[in-house]
């Protein structure tokens, strides 16, 4: 639902978060949206009208020990309000998949692998870039 708002001297700026969630006894799906007022901190101190969109999906394997994920995100941010001569936005986009592996109820392995790519525009100036991240980490509980 939307919660609350985020007020300037010209308008009124709803902020919030939708959530929705599906679950049986293998598989977990989730979608969320979200809307608020961030700062920039890159090219100049601006607020930013900010939607993210993601969706994630865990799945047990035949494999009783191995989990699989993967999830997508989705985030655009634009100036909001008259506050700069020059305009600021940015986008980003990221997918990550992977798997987990519980070698025992206190000991697992991760491994995922992230893909992400990131635009932004001030003015006339534009920045992409993209990164690529794998990850292995076990872990151990101690209780």
């Amino acid at each position: 639902g939307v919660s609350g708002g985020t007020s300037t001297s010209s308008s009124l700026v709803p902020t919030g978060s939708l959530a929705l969630t599906w679950r049986d006894n293998s598989t977990s799906l989730s979608a969320t949206y979200g809307l608020s007022l961030t700062p920039s901190f890159q090219f100049d101190a601006q607020p930013l009208l900010t939607h993210t969109v993601s969706f994630s999906v865990v799945q047990v394997t035949p494999v009783p020990q191995l989990t699989g994920l993967l999830s997508v995100n989705y985030s655009r941010a634009d100036e909001f309000g008259p506050t700069s001569q020059s305009s600021i936005s940015y986008s980003s986009y990221s997918a990550t998949g992977g798997v987990l592996y519980k070698f025992t109820s206190k000991t697992c392995l991760n491994c995922n692998y992230q893909y992400s790519k990131y635009d932004s525009q001030f003015g006339v100036q534009a920045v992409s870039f993209t990164r690529q991240l794998v990850s292995l980490s076990i872990t151990q509980a101690f209780y």
